[in-house]
């Protein structure tokens, strides 16, 4: 049985929000079922000739996934978009951006989207950085251990949470790597895998 689950970036909010670009009055998303919904609002007296929403993985190279033609915005009032991103990328951070004016929305906006069998964990971003989280399915917010082991078997560190989720920011990793993590829920391990530092 595939369960799918919505984990928000920015702080753990459940919407991210940007007042990113000096024409827009916001650039908003929130994510639900898989999808990702997008809505900015152009500030009253500025216009623009088409307006571009790109979508990266990496919040380095974008690709365009959705166009407006024309002229865009009122003079008169604040005019507000909105566009569902129905194939966000699985399992990985999705950024966001729009170009308006010739200017680009700067920092962009990302979510995660996760798609895990139930006895599936993943590692986001692999190779760790400072702000790497192991996700696991966890809906009914067991309470649930994480062992961390070196490649030769020596255990470094351990955590426990009820969340869907182990944060990896407190791990003191020794050296660059490849080092294997458990998952248990009721002493059982029903997940494993593993993670790749590079520091």
């Amino acid at each position: 049985m595939r369960g799918l689950f919505i984990c928000m970036l920015l702080l753990g909010f459940h919407a991210a929000k940007s007042q990113s670009h000096p024409d827009l009055d916001n650039f908003t998303l929130f994510s639900k079922n898989g999808k990702v919904y997008l809505t900015w609002t152009i500030s009253a007296g500025q216009t623009c000739v088409g307006t571009q929403l790109f979508r990266s993985t990496d919040d380095f190279n974008y690709d365009l996934i959705y166009q407006i033609g024309g002229i865009c915005g009122l003079n008169d009032r604040p005019q507000t978009y909105e566009y569902t991103d129905e194939q966000p990328i699985l399992n990985t951070v999705n950024h966001y951006k729009i170009l308006l004016n010739s200017t680009v929305s700067d920092p962009s906006l990302s979510v995660i989207v996760l798609d895990l069998k139930e006895e599936e964990s993943t590692v986001i971003p692999n190779p760790i950085q400072s702000d790497s989280k192991v996700y696991f399915e966890n809906f009914s917010n067991q309470p649930a251990v994480m062992y961390i082991f070196s490649e030769n078997g020596t255990l470094i560190h351990q955590a426990e949470t009820i969340e869907n989720f182990f944060s990896l920011h407190e791990v003191q990793f020794a050296q660059n790597g490849v080092y294997y993590y458990q998952i248990f829920r009721n002493q059982i391990a029903f997940t494993s895998g593993i993670l790749t530092v590079k520091l």
